[in-house]
């Protein structure tokens, strides 16, 4: 059955009146009401009306940013059950925009080409004055400084706690070879660390982005040229210097750092201190390094995940080609050049004329060891090496499986079931999970802090469970199939759902339905 919109208002009526005077209500799932489709794609797939879900301080409902709406309306919140259009422009109307900066003082600041502020202690979000749009943005985790750029011609400015003032000269990087400093410079990158005793910074060139040269300002002084891009070049021919870093640390003893890249194009670079300064040593090619934080190590897998079982020779002829599995290496401090790790083979599925390789490394809050998943089960990486655990093997737990914190359990789930993991790394199965052969791509699970429940639900279901302590199971019927979560809602204990006409709430105190 497919609710009209008097059913869907009547519905939510009841609910709030309830909620309003103190009524006990049991879970149910309510209509959405508000989101009527603008285009034929809309229709086809009301799923679109949820994409680009977002969550900001100052907003008390979910935002969403749909995808394929006309220009006119692209931004909107849920407030209650009502799907609410929001005046543009406003901070998270951007779909860009999702990286929340708190600087000096406690404000908040969001966005690039339009910069958003809301002051400690305010709901209120306000437009930064400027020109018609910032040039570039950086900011600085080691002193939570943001830096904002207006162009050629313009000072950048820095946010001190209180306002935006003049930086004074900063680095830019106007070609290949030379360098300067210039009063609008904005780096593309900059951190301070103070075992290092200053801030590094990656300079870019207005007009060509990939033109960056790599400074240092020590704490009370000047900014200086480390290294340019020809230097780079020697090192890591075709790369660029990172930025925004990915990541940065510094050795015991103050005198090596690490800038770590965080895209492909970008070269990860090892930094020396001399008496003259501080000296590019090594630099190496992005890798996704997941550190382990006890011990300083990171791992990382290394090699193409996706390759070709056959090639094509002599023009229209095709050859079989031994691939080659990519493999776990490790990195310890001070240094960029990675080990491999032996004795774990990484999983690979075969995919029409190809194979892929599922990478997975887990860090679970609470968990010491990193997890890595293989083609036999899971590996345990505490600093050392890789050790296989027993517990976790593919027979146990199956293959493809995921791991991770639900609400205050650590749940494994794959196709053999859902497994509560104990401290011990021990999985135990959930014998009463209500949804067999419960695939990860298929089967959702959610915890309401709230409310105290866990909530799970199957694609194209008309069921949706709960449960308080994963071993009972209540069932919450729907008058429409359920095709998927979107979002977990912030405003209350509850849940933004996908249904075949529209979008749907699971909300865990409601009326029940009358028929």
């Amino acid at each position: 059955m497919i609710w009209n919109n008097a059913q869907r208002a009547a519905a939510v009526g009841v609910v709030f009146w309830l909620l309003a005077s103190g009524a006990r209500a049991d879970p149910c799932i309510l209509p959405i009401t508000g989101e009527e489709p603008l285009s034929e794609v809309e229709m086809e797939q009301p799923g679109r009306l949820a994409w680009n879900p977002l969550t900001l301080p100052g907003y008390d409902g979910l935002l969403l940013r749909p995808i394929n709406r006309p220009s006119d309306g692209n931004f909107y919140q849920i407030v209650g059950t009502t799907y609410r259009k929001m005046a543009e422009p406003a901070a998270g109307s951007n779909i860009i925009d999702d990286e929340i900066r708190i600087a000096r003082g406690g404000d908040i600041f969001l966005g690039s080409r339009e910069i958003w502020h809301l002051p400690k202690g305010s709901n209120e979000w306000r437009q930064v004055p400027g020109r018609d749009s910032f040039s570039l943005t950086a900011y600085d985790e080691g002193t939570q400084d943001l830096y904002v750029g207006l162009g050629r011609g313009a000072p950048s400015l820095r946010w001190d706690g209180a306002a935006f003032v003049p930086t004074g000269p900063m680095p830019t990087a106007f070609d290949d070879a030379t360098s300067s400093l210039a009063p609008e410079g904005v780096p593309r990158a900059i951190r301070t660390l103070p075992k290092a005793g200053g801030t590094f910074a990656v300079a870019i060139d207005w007009y060509n982005e990939g033109w960056r040269s790599l400074w240092f300002r020590p704490f009370g002084g000047d900014w200086s040229l480390i290294a340019n891009r020809a230097d780079l070049d020697t090192l890591a021919p075709g790369l660029v210097f990172p930025g925004p870093f990915r990541d940065a640390d510094v050795s015991d003893d103050g005198d090596t750092v690490r800038l770590f890249a965080g895209h492909p194009r970008e070269a990860s670079v090892l930094l020396q201190r001399y008496h003259d300064g501080w000296r590019l040593e090594a630099a190496a090619p992005f890798e996704d390094w997941v550190t382990h934080e006890p011990s300083g190590m990171r791992i990382a897998l290394i090699g193409e995940t996706t390759q070709r079982l056959s090639e094509r020779y002599l023009w229209f002829f095709e050859r079989p080609v031994e691939p080659e599995p990519p493999v776990f290496h490790s990195l310890g401090p001070g240094t960029l050049v990675p080990s491999p790790l032996p004795d774990i083979k990484v999983a690979g599925e075969k995919i029409g004329n190809g194979i892929h390789y599922s990478v997975r490394v887990t860090k679970i809050p609470g968990i010491d060891p990193l997890l890595i998943r293989t083609a036999d089960g899971w590996h345990t990486f505490e600093g050392a090496g890789a050790t296989a655990l027993a517990t976790l093997t593919t027979d146990l737990v199956g293959e493809q499986a995921i791991i991770r914190k639900v609400g205050p359990s650590v749940l494994v789930q794959s196709s053999k079931g859902v497994f509560r993991l104990s401290d011990a790394l021990i999985a135990e199965r959930i014998e009463t999970f209500p949804h067999p052969e419960p695939f990860p791509s298929s089967v959702w699970i959610e915890y309401l802090d709230h409310a105290g429940i866990y909530v799970t639900g199957r694609s194209l279901s008309y069921v949706i469970y709960t449960s308080d302590d994963l071993v009972a199971f209540s069932p919450v019927q729907s008058r429409v199939m359920i095709k998927s979560l979107a979002a977990p809602l912030p405003d209350r204990p509850g849940l933004l759902l996908l249904g075949p006409d529209g979008l749907y709430s699971f909300e865990a105190d409601c009326a029940p339905e009358e028929d």
